[in-house]
């Protein structure tokens, strides 16, 4: 197997099956079938919801992680002059109601359902009729509403995508799996892998899986190295997705070292790729990227 053939086959084993998109699908169903079914909810006739995080992205990996589902509410009867915990409640009790055995946990601002090999992060938000981009959603205390963006990182990670001639998408997947492979005990979040892969190809176009990886490991190594402070910002630009890892100095420094680990794996395996040895290349990719099942 050649070094370009691992890729492929590396990125073909990360999408997801038509078998799990349409188990998402059918869970989905279940899930608002158990709120439109409860008295005391009222949900948005027209799309009553739709998916959001890296799922709507399409840079999830499988195994599935959690799927992001948001649920549009009725403004006048749950959000009005009303904190959001009402009707989280009201959410949580139709869950339990219709899934008895499935583990369901009030986990502000989202309420997680576990069905077998998922697990989806409902939350319940509200929409403004003149504008298809804003929209409210529960704070973390559950004390007040507010607003967010939910369809702009699919706008820019669109346009990443088709700068780097479609190769964005499969390669934040690639990251993912480094990440997931590397065994890290808390995890780094999706959404800074993504903004953090975006800031690294903002100046550089990928041209190829092997190089798109080792560029990704030696950017993001300089990165951490001239900056001690959070450094990728929103969308919006308002917040810091990586404050979270500078507030855990030992997060951050494992972090570190396994780029450092995997920067040194890399440049081993692309000198070997250079010299025309595709065997010892790949078996040093397939140690970086482990072996994802069919």
């Amino acid at each position: 197997m050649t070094v370009l053939q691992y890729f492929n086959d590396l990125a073909s084993r990360l999408n997801l099956t038509e078998t799990q998109v349409e188990g998402v699908s059918k869970s989905r169903d279940r899930i608002l079938a158990a709120l439109q079914g409860s008295p005391r909810i009222s949900l948005i006739y027209q799309k009553p919801s739709f998916y959001t995080g890296s799922y709507s992205r399409e840079t999830i990996i499988r195994p599935l992680d959690d799927i992001d589902l948001y649920i549009r509410i009725d403004y006048s009867l749950h959000a009005k002059n009303k904190n959001p915990k009402e009707i989280m409640l009201l959410f949580v009790h139709a869950l339990k109601k219709s899934f008895p055995d499935t583990p369901i946990k009030l986990s502000p601002p989202c309420i997680e359902v576990s069905f077998f090999l998922k697990r989806f992060e409902i939350v319940p938000v509200v929409s403004y009729q003149d504008n298809d981009d804003i929209y409210d959603i529960p704070s973390a205390d559950l004390n007040r509403w507010e607003q967010c963006y939910p369809n702009l990182p699919n706008r820019w990670l669109t346009m990443a995508n088709r700068r780097n001639g479609g190769l964005f998408i499969p390669l934040i997947k690639m990251v993912k799996q480094w990440i997931r492979n590397s065994n890290l005990r808390k995890p780094i979040k999706s959404f800074h892998v993504e903004l953090l892969t975006d800031r690294v190809f903002s100046e550089y176009r990928i041209e190829n899986y092997p190089t798109g990886i080792y560029r990704w490991l030696y950017a993001t190594h300089e990165l951490f190295q001239h900056n001690d402070k959070p450094f990728v910002v929103e969308p919006e630009g308002y917040e810091y997705v990586d404050d979270y890892l500078y507030r855990n100095p030992m997060l951050l420094k494992i972090f570190k070292a396994k780029i450092n680990d995997g920067l040194r794996l890399s440049d081993m395996a692309i000198k070997y790729w250079h010299k025309g040895q595709e065997g010892p290349a790949v078996a040093i990719f397939k140690k970086l990227f482990g072996t994802p099942s069919k």
